[in-house]
């Protein structure tokens, strides 16, 4: 719905279909259309070095905008690219702070 502001109570929750360390993942319906949903469901502050926090948003009619913390050094993606591959050290060091 254009302009509509969304709130659980438009929404009707169904079965959990999936949990991680940070939040839950369920099934949901929107009660006007009856439109089916994955409804994730996250800590408002999760505190985790391997975890980009969301500060805040906001969207216009094409597109929405996330404030997210600057991580300096980027995504782990882009340096297993940019070396080829990781040392064992570097990924003993990385997997275990996951």
């Amino acid at each position: 719905r254009n302009g509509h502001r969304w709130c659980l109570g438009d929404l009707d929750i169904g079965k959990k279909l999936g949990e991680g360390c940070f939040g839950s993942v369920y099934l949901a319906r929107e009660k006007e259309s009856r439109f089916v949903i994955a409804l994730k469901v996250s800590f408002l502050r999760p505190r985790h070095p391997n975890i980009v926090r969301l500060f805040s948003y906001f969207y216009d009619r094409k597109r929405i905008y996330l404030m997210l913390e600057y991580i300096p050094k980027g995504e782990l993606s882009k340096e297993i690219s940019r070396l080829h591959r990781l040392s064992s050290q570097r990924a003993a060091t990385v997997s275990s702070s996951m």
